[in-house]
């Protein structure tokens, strides 16, 4: 697959992300922003941030493998 489809498919499966989970997913992996950063940004615990994350990555997971499953 070409990069720039790639990187379609990945942010198709990011706008999927419930509201929360993409905001901070977004400001951590592609604004590098750290856990204090969002915090500070968003109102929320640390401890929420990573949770939010930790279910980000997994909703990523669970979406992009079903679309590469269906891409078989």
């Amino acid at each position: 697959m070409e990069q720039k489809e790639t990187s379609e498919v990945l942010f198709l499966a990011i706008n999927k992300l419930p509201e929360a989970q993409r905001i901070v997913f977004t400001l951590n992996k592609i604004d590098d922003k750290s856990y204090k950063e969002i915090s500070e940004i968003t109102n929320r615990s640390i401890g929420s941030i990573e949770s939010l994350l930790f279910r980000a990555k997994k909703n990523l997971q669970k979406t992009l493998e079903n679309f590469y499953k269906n891409q078989e």
